[in-house]
């Protein structure tokens, strides 16, 4: 009677680490939010996103950028700073925030010096659920006035992000994650400034008109945003740029969420060698008792 009472005993403790054990690796899991390269926060956590400019050789006289996020995972504030003159979050915010993008648009012709780092754009986000999805952004317009008043592309500059968690910075003066993803631009989001994922330029290579000059400044015709890839016709018959790996394959959806599925893959993975240890831990108990009583 006093073993089989030693037996229920040690399973029960078993049993109640075990529950305890996958409980705080579940409750973890599904209040972590993984974003931009490894960064994390809980639920309930504020994120602070800014996006800064520098080395701009020319004023800057006008800009339009995107930036995107999940609303399943973050709420934007309706709260922003910036250090930009003029009209910088479009009227449209507040609507348009619940579709994962916050429009950041800002004219002053007189310019703004962005010869040295200043922000552009810093936004709150409140943590609503864990998981993994990243804030990225995309310029369409960035430009100068050249010696005779027209408007033409600032070509140089440099972007950086500035991170922090409840006031904790986690990313400070990076180089900010690109939306690379097609299905998130609109026909208002093509533009002819050229992104890449190194987030600066010499003044070189932004601006590379994909269609007639004349044709665009006419009202006609379209460009598509550039980023690192093949180019390929879409459905319409338009030419776009399909992302592509560094061993040159095109980029799917599928792929895009790999690195996701193999982060939730490997809690899964702890969860199961966890479930089986501790069964072969009791069954042993059990198997070893068993054995001395019957000696």
């Amino acid at each position: 009677m006093k073993i089989t009472k030693r037996i229920l005993s040690v399973v029960a403790a078993v049993l109640i680490l075990t529950v305890s054990c996958l409980t705080a690796v579940v409750s973890a899991d599904e209040n972590t939010l993984t974003f931009n390269d490894g960064k994390t926060a809980n639920v309930g956590d504020t994120i602070t996103y800014t996006f800064s400019l520098s080395d701009c050789p020319e004023p800057l006289v006008g800009i339009q950028m995107y930036i995107y996020y999940n609303p399943e995972y973050l709420q934007a504030s309706e709260e922003y700073e910036t250090d930009m003159t003029g009209s910088v979050i479009n009227p449209t915010y507040v609507d348009e925030k619940g579709n994962g993008q916050v429009i950041v648009t800002a004219s002053d012709i007189n310019g703004m010096d962005y010869s040295s780092k200043k922000t552009v754009v810093s936004v709150d986000f409140t943590v609503l659920k864990g998981g993994s999805s990243d804030i990225t952004y995309y310029v369409t317009e960035m430009y100068t006035l050249n010696e005779s008043s027209e408007i033409v592309p600032l070509t140089g500059y440099a972007f950086h992000q500035d991170i922090t968690v409840n006031g904790t910075s986690v990313s400070e003066n990076e180089t900010p994650k690109l939306e690379t993803n097609d299905d998130k631009f609109t026909s208002d989001q093509i533009s002819n400034f050229v992104n890449n994922e190194e987030g600066k330029s010499d003044g070189q290579t932004t601006y590379v008109p994909s269609v007639d000059e004349s044709a665009t400044s006419s009202g006609e015709g379209s460009t598509t945003p550039t980023s690192t890839g093949e180019e390929v016709t879409d459905e319409n018959g338009q030419t776009v740029t399909q992302p592509t790996d560094e061993n040159g394959q095109p980029i799917t959806s599928a792929d895009e969420n790999t690195e996701t599925e193999q982060s939730q893959g490997g809690v899964n993975v702890v969860l199961i060698i966890v479930i089986i240890a501790a069964v072969v831990v009791v069954v042993a108990i059990i198997l070893l008792f068993a054995t001395k009583k019957k000696k």
